[in-house]
């Protein structure tokens, strides 16, 4: 019996490249790392089935980003987007309370937050 709440998984294609079709044991996966060349992340969406779709950001350029991207797969079956997809930042000109200089280094990659709705209920998920 399936388990109505769900599962979640966060992985990076480099560690975990290789998959076995039918082997479903995640819901929803964050993936981050993911580099410019996506032949990697097509190749898990294959082995996954057509079942899987993705939401996928754009590339955080500079030499902390290392022009790499997040990626969030899930099984349509299971997990809808319910409208949600937004990067995470604190404006430097808005009042935070915190000083001057604190705000300045962010994050390398910036948060990403996806949102979505599976048996009635709406999660969001974000990346760090």
């Amino acid at each position: 019996m399936e388990d109505p709440r769900g599962c979640l998984a966060e992985a990076e294609l480099r560690r975990h490249p290789r998959g076995r079709r039918g082997d479903r044991r995640f819901d929803v996966v964050a993936v981050q790392e993911v580099g410019g060349n996506l032949r990697a992340l097509r190749y898990l969406l294959k082995v996954l089935g057509e079942d899987w779709a993705f939401i996928l950001t754009d590339v955080t350029l500079g030499k902390d980003g290392n022009n790499e991207r997040l990626a969030f797969l899930f099984d349509t079956r299971r997990v809808k987007p319910s409208g949600l997809a937004c990067e995470l930042v604190m404006p430097l000109e808005q009042e935070t309370g915190v000083s001057a200089g604190g705000l300045e280094r962010q994050f390398a990659r910036t948060p990403y937050a996806v949102s979505f709705l599976s048996s009635g209920q709406t999660f969001t998920l974000i990346t760090l």
